[in-house]
């Protein structure tokens, strides 16, 4: 992996370097845009930001549905030409609301609580993992330039 940074250092800065004579950017310059420009550093904030949205929707109630059924057209007078208010129907109207219970709401936004906590300390993780991955490639690249 380290070689995979080294080479698109050395291909990011090449069309610089040849542009300007010679770049030469510090440890903190290098990691200051590894954390603006990764790819796996992005995606692991999309999904922090996707676990903190399940949990303002945990802590929501359940929506009502509203439904309306035709239960039977009349034989005798619901055939005929005309419109829907010549016709005998019969009609339903419903609204269902869920009423939760035994705390499931509760539980409900503790675990999305807990996910939240994971893909934040997944995200920490990650971050860790790519800045030592881009320090070992700044000193691979300090190394080979001295051997030149």
């Amino acid at each position: 992996m380290s070689r995979v940074l080294v080479l698109l250092l050395v291909f990011l800065l090449s069309p610089m370097a040849i542009a300007q004579g010679t770049v030469s950017l510090s440890l903190v310059e290098v990691r200051a845009l590894c954390l603006a420009h990764n790819r796996e550093l992005a995606l692991a904030a999309t999904a922090v930001a996707g676990a903190e949205a399940d949990t303002r929707a945990a802590a929501q109630r359940p929506n009502p549905t509203a439904s309306m059924n035709l239960l039977s057209i009349s034989p005798w007078s619901g055939y005929r030409a005309g419109g829907w208010k010549d016709k005998k129907m019969d009609s339903q109207l419903r609204v269902d609301q869920v009423v939760e219970r035994g705390g499931k709401q509760e539980l409900r936004v503790k675990g999305a609580e807990l996910r939240l906590d994971a893909a934040r300390s997944d995200a920490d993780d990650i971050r860790r993992q790519q800045l030592q991955a881009v320090e070992w490639a700044y000193y691979d690249l300090l190394l080979a330039q001295e051997r030149q």
